[in-house]
């Protein structure tokens, strides 16, 4: 999971974590909309072997801010959603975290500042609810993250790392709060299916999902059976 030379000197304010790979043209809409956020001090990309550098891309769209830091992992074949989400926290030098998906577009800052106030305050976590969309949205502070030592990387493929997350979260005393309506203040990009699973080498979400669930040792939920792949 984390390395254990992890930054332990955090200043004040958020960082905005999130990792790419091959999805370049959603890069510059989501961070120019993450730049303008008041509270954002930093924003970390991990580009997870992309074919056209994400450095490059930014730079040719006109984006030359010094709060955007990316790292590039190179020579990796297939995207890991836990591996990258955890360079990416690991690398972050704020004491607050939003990990958001590549394709989540921040359109409303006033609701963002009420639904991170639990982070704010040091009062726990806030994670979409089950059965709302943009569930790759999540806020919490990196003691907390470094209490559970991050994503667990032995979840490989699409699905299951932040339901797992949270509930190492939870057990470690972490009060959850949960977000109802995300689309409040967070405009996804759209895509297809295929394209959320397109850069992992098993495309079957339904199987990576059961296999994930069963590594965590979670139950398999009876609605997994009608599941669309």
């Amino acid at each position: 999971m984390l390395l254990t030379d992890h930054n332990t000197t955090l200043e004040d304010g958020y960082s905005v974590a999130t990792a790419v790979m091959n999805r370049a043209s959603r890069v510059v809409r989501c961070l120019k909309s993450w730049l303008e956020w008041e509270q954002c001090k930093e924003i970390v990309v991990i580009d997870w072997s992309s074919r056209f550098l994400v450095q490059n891309v930014i730079k040719n769209r006109g984006i030359n801010d010094d709060r955007v830091k990316i790292i590039r992992k190179h020579n990796q074949k297939f995207f890991s959603r836990s591996k990258a989400w955890n360079l990416a926290i690991e690398n972050c030098s704020r004491e607050k975290i939003l990990r958001i998906d590549i394709d989540y577009v921040l359109k409303d800052q006033e609701i963002l500042n009420s639904v991170v106030s639990p982070v704010d305050s040091n009062r726990g976590f806030v994670s979409v609810r089950k059965n709302a969309n943009l569930k790759g949205f999540c806020g919490f502070r990196q003691k907390d993250f470094l209490g559970v030592l991050g994503y667990n990387e032995d979840l490989e493929g699409w699905g299951y790392e932040d339901e797992d997350f949270y509930n190492r979260l939870v057990k470690n005393g972490i009060p959850q709060f949960h977000i109802d309506s995300p689309k409040d203040f967070l405009f996804h990009i759209p895509h297809s299916k295929k394209m959320s699973v397109v850069n992992h080498k098993c495309k079957n979400r339904k199987k990576t999902l059961k296999e994930n669930i069963q590594k965590a040792g979670g139950n398999i939920p009876p609605w997994l059976n009608g599941f669309d792949k």
